[in-house]
């Protein structure tokens, strides 16, 4: 039973610790993928850029 608690504890932290780590990596691509989104609707773009835009 000890060692079921202590299983269910180490799942927990592990639980956590993704969780932050897709909200740390989530908010910084979010913000990234807006100005793409802003970008790719400028019309001053060479079609280099634009293929970069695309890309990203």
């Amino acid at each position: 039973m000890l060692e079921q608690l202590q299983n269910a504890k180490k799942m927990n932290a592990i639980s956590q610790l993704a969780a932050s780590m897709a909200h740390e990596i989530r908010n910084p691509m979010t913000t990234i993928r807006g100005f793409m989104q802003i970008m790719r609707d400028q019309k001053n773009l060479n079609s280099k850029q634009t293929m970069y835009v695309s890309l990203s």
